[in-house]
């Protein structure tokens, strides 16, 4: 993706209106930092009409030490930043605060989720954390006879059964692979 072309890759949702006239607002920034190509950061939900219930995203103040290129659409995204904070808010008073802190990954140089920590209205007192934890990756490759790619890509049968095949990023390498 050329930063100088017209073509557009990503639509991101900006609206929605339910049938009782209620309406959610989100707000973007593109490319807000330096180090940033192609990068769309959420920094606000809006709910209602009156937007006193709001949602802040807060980022992290520094590059990430984990920073990789890659390719959505064909379109190179460097995102800096990882989400730090999350702010939740009604007619200007805190309800609820989420703090979100980040682990490198053993065999590689990446940074994953590590837990996330709930602050309460009073900005104090927090829930225990939401921890979570991640196995290395067995580097290498097995041949297995018994498995087959599928012919088409559709992921469902002829009788509408999921076929169980799956896209994903397995091995951390930043490509994605297909499992079964």
């Amino acid at each position: 993706h050329n930063k100088n072309s017209a073509l557009v890759w990503r639509w991101s949702l900006d609206l929605v209106n339910d049938t009782h006239e209620n309406q959610i607002f989100y707000t973007y920034s593109e490319n807000p930092f330096p180090a940033d190509q192609s990068a769309v950061y959420l920094n606000k939900i809006e709910y209602n009409n009156d937007k006193k219930r709001v949602v802040n995203f807060v980022y992290e103040p520094n590059n990430r030490t984990d920073l990789w290129m890659q390719y959505d659409q064909g379109a190179l995204v460097n995102e800096s930043r990882r989400l730090k904070e999350i702010f939740m808010t009604a007619d200007g008073s805190l309800v609820r605060r989420y703090v979100l802190e980040y682990v490198k990954l053993n065999s590689t140089s990446r940074t994953a989720l590590a837990n996330i920590t709930i602050f309460g209205s009073d900005n104090v007192t927090t829930l225990p954390p939401v921890k979570f934890e991640y196995r290395s990756p067995s580097p290498g490759w097995v041949d297995n006879a018994g498995w087959y790619a599928p012919t088409s890509m559709n992921f469902i049968d002829g009788s509408n059964e999921d076929t169980g095949a799956r896209f994903a990023d397995l091995n951390r390498d930043g490509f994605i692979d297909m499992l079964k």
